[in-house]
């Protein structure tokens, strides 16, 4: 995720967390008790990295064969340093569809495989919102 405004934000907070379940059904988005939580201060064009999350084999096969779905999901949130308005809590949600491409049956995982060799992240566009 990026910061694409013109001043830094302080406080800036982000917390992500994975859902593995029914193909049809979208996590209620409130922060989940084991979310990847990061704090850090970050500039105009800084990139918030999260860390790692762990999804296994069988849920990218669950997911493979369209029996379960994978949602990388989370918030950020955040104050401008220089704004009149610094004292708003500023948000943005996010919700990335991991689309897996490959059968992960079939990989060699002892070998270099990549993220973007296996799977790919499409948005979510009503459940990636900013204010």
């Amino acid at each position: 995720m990026g910061k694409f405004g013109v001043t830094p934000a302080l406080n800036c907070t982000m917390w992500n967390a994975v859902y593995v379940g029914a193909i049809n059904t979208v996590p209620s988005f409130k922060k989940p008790i084991e979310a990847n939580e990061i704090k850090m201060p970050i500039g105009p064009g800084g990139l918030i990295n999260s860390r790692p999350m762990d999804i296994t084999i069988q849920e990218l096969t669950w997911a493979f064969d369209k029996q379960r779905r994978i949602l990388i999901y989370g918030a950020i949130e955040y104050r401008e340093v220089f704004s009149s308005e610094s004292d708003i809590p500023r948000f943005t949600e996010f919700c990335f569809d991991v689309i897996v491409e490959r059968d992960p049956r079939l990989i060699d995982w002892t070998s270099k495989v990549t993220i973007p060799d296996i799977i790919r992240f499409d948005g979510i566009s009503e459940h990636n919102s900013s204010s």
